[in-house]
């Protein structure tokens, strides 16, 4: 099985922080699991949303592609990398 591959995006825009955020083959039984979540503070109701990808390929796509809409969409990058624990 491949190893499990993450990925995090903190965004900001006008002093409001956004994440996007993906994990990939993460073991699951004998079908590892990919997934992707964003956070964006805007939506009370629902601030977090996620999704699950049939192929860690498409999950990798999504995640990049949020990213792009989001700097398309005004927000700045402020990390963009793998996950600091501690």
């Amino acid at each position: 099985m491949p190893e499990k591959y993450t990925r995090i995006a903190i965004l900001e825009k006008q002093g409001l922080f956004a994440v996007i955020a993906g994990d990939f083959d993460v073991p699951n039984g004998d079908q590892p699991i990919h997934l992707t979540a964003n956070f964006d503070p805007r939506s009370p109701e629902k601030p977090v949303f996620r999704s699950s990808h049939p192929t860690a390929a498409d999950g990798r796509r999504y995640f990049e592609e949020s990213v792009a809409v989001s700097r398309d969409r005004g927000w700045s990058v402020r990390y963009y990398g793998v996950r600091n624990y501690g």
